[in-house]
C-alpha cells in the first residue's frame, strides 16, 4: 500500500512538472482519503476538473482503488 501511494504522489509530480496538465493531490488523514483531480491542459479559474478520483485508504478494496488512480495518471502522462 505504501510503495503505492509513493508511486501516485510521485507520478502526480511528474505530470505537473514535465506536461501541460495540472494535478491536484489531497490527502485527509482523519479519514484516510486520498483524492485527485485532473485538469487536462492545466488549471483555470472556474473549469471543473476533468476528472475526479478518490480512494478511501482503509475500505477492503482500496488497493484497487489506487491502482485505478495510477492507472488513470500514467494514461494523462501519455497525451
Amino acid at each position: 500500500m505504501k510503495e503505492l501511494l509513493q508511486k501516485i504522489i510521485l507520478k502526480v509530480y511528474e505530470i505537473n512538472e514535465e506536461t501541460k496538465h495540472t494535478v491536484f493531490l489531497d490527502f485527509s488523514g482523519h479519514v484516510n482519503k486520498l483524492e485527485i483531480r485532473i485538469y487536462e491542459k492545466g488549471w483555470k479559474d472556474e473549469e471543473d476538473a476533468t476528472l475526479k478520483k478518490e480512494a478511501y485508504i482503509d475500505e477492503s478494496d482500496s488497493k484497487e482503488q489506487l491502482k485505478e488512480i495510477l492507472k488513470e495518471l500514467e494514461k494523462i502522462e501519455r497525451n
